[in-house]
């Protein structure tokens, strides 16, 4: 499975893609980081906010 995303939803002008050995499942999609330190982040947000993030880098 694929990401969905292209960009970090944490820090999407960081330069460094997301890969998949940085993601995570979310919504029976894969999300993808640009770090392991992201996920952590991620992980503290709501469901909205998480949802508002990735949207802005699908």
């Amino acid at each position: 499975m694929g990401l969905v995303n292209s960009r970090c939803p944490m820090m999407p002008n960081c330069g460094t893609k997301p890969s998949v050995a940085n993601s995570v499942d979310y919504k029976g999609q894969k999300v993808g980081f640009c770090c392991g330190g992201c996920i952590g982040e991620w992980n503290q947000l709501s469901d909205s906010e998480k949802d508002a993030k990735l949207a802005a880098v699908k």
